[in-house]
């Protein structure tokens, strides 16, 4: 219903992401479509102010991270955890990032 805004697409994102845990085609299926809603994102926002916002791109490169978290490729995890921080440094990044460099230092 709303083609430019960021949340929508995330949000379809979140699912197959979730799918990815027993159908692992569907995670390169994530990264693919984060990397056009990315490509996107400032056409998004002309289209919707606030649609392609900082925040929302935050969230989908956070999203990257989960998918190659996911798949144990970890620094690429830790490459999308640090662009989300460039674009809105928050805490659950922040946090989720914490947790990741810990997990791959036992690994």
């Amino acid at each position: 219903k709303c083609p430019n805004d960021i949340t929508y697409h995330n949000n379809k994102c979140a699912v197959w992401t979730e799918m990815g845990k027993t159908k692992p085609d569907y995670l390169d299926k994530v990264l693919e479509a984060c990397n056009d809603i990315i490509q996107r994102r400032y056409e998004m926002n002309g289209a919707l102010p606030g649609g392609g916002s900082f925040e929302k791109v935050a969230k989908i490169f956070c999203r990257i991270a989960v998918v190659y978290e996911q798949k144990k490729q970890y620094d690429e995890a830790i490459e999308y955890y640090n662009k989300a921080l460039m674009e809105d440094n928050n805490r659950t990044s922040r946090n989720a990032l914490r947790e990741l460099e810990k997990k791959k230092g036992e690994v």
